[in-house]
């Protein structure tokens, strides 16, 4: 008996079924069904590196109910815009460990959009994010040239850029554009001569990588890691592929600063 106890506690504990979350606020195709592929992919990935028999994402294009996940789930980590994360550090003890790269783009930069010659009238403006306002008001539009402006909701600011181009009466007068989705319309000469950047916001901090207060300390530093060497390792860089990435990148203090800076006014 003593000798099947003595091996009993030489074995290694099973690792532990984890989870994680994703906020993609105003993302339209951030759903469980479209993701579930990639969200599997990039969880087991990681899962390998911190120490878990598993990792199941959730994904949600809410803020609402991303705090529901958090709270409800307590997950390993999550990926969350940086205004969840000014709101909610402190109740969920959050700590950035690594920066989202969407499109390779290491900052967030907000531009406005008005028809080209248009002279947009940038009183109203149409944004896909308008559930994170108090983040738009106080850190994006800070003393900008659309820094009062009313913010009109938007289902795809793609739909209200291409309106905006095809001289459509009914499309706004101004979009508000995250840096990625600006990227992607330059790419486009048809739209993207037909419209112009009325204002731009300065360099930003792009989604973060979070751990929690219950996060153990172990996986904290093993998360890291594991996200800022993703691109080196062959299968990692494909799961980036998939995620229109080229990988995490390290924490920029001084974006993070300023965001900090902005949200406490």
């Amino acid at each position: 008996m003593r000798a099947i106890l003595a091996l009993l506690l030489a074995l290694p504990l099973a690792a532990e079924e984890g989870a994680y979350v994703v906020l993609k606020t105003g993302e339209r195709f951030a759903s469980q069904e479209r993701a579930a592929q990639v969200l599997s992919d990039f969880g087991g990935w990681v899962a390998q590196r911190v120490g878990q028999a598993g990792l199941a994402g959730r994904i949600t294009n809410g803020p609402e109910e991303a705090i529901s996940l958090v709270r409800d789930g307590k997950p390993l980590f999550a990926i969350v815009s940086p205004a969840f994360y000014l709101e909610h550090r402190e109740e969920l003890g959050m700590a950035v460990v690594a920066q989202t790269r969407r499109r390779g783009l290491a900052t967030e930069k907000y531009a406005v959009v008005v028809a080209k010659g248009a002279k947009g009238d940038l009183s109203r403006v149409s944004t896909s994010v308008a559930a994170e306002e108090k983040y738009l008001r106080k850190v994006v539009l800070a003393g900008g040239a659309a820094a009062q402006a009313a913010l009109a909701p938007s289902a795809w600011v793609g739909d209200d850029v291409a309106a905006m181009a095809e001289r459509d009466p009914d499309a706004p007068h101004a979009v508000l554009l995250d840096a990625a989705t600006t990227a992607f319309f330059r790419e486009d000469p048809v739209v993207w001569g037909e419209v112009e950047v009325a204002w731009e916001s300065d360099d930003l901090p792009p989604d973060a990588v979070v751990v929690f207060s219950w996060t153990p300390a172990d996986a904290r530093t093993k998360l890291a890691a594991a996200l800022l060497a993703m691109k080196e390792d062959v299968r990692g860089k494909e799961i980036c592929g998939q995620m229109q990435t080229d990988g995490f990148g390290a924490v920029d203090d001084a974006l993070w600063s300023k965001a900090q800076e902005r949200w406490a006014k």
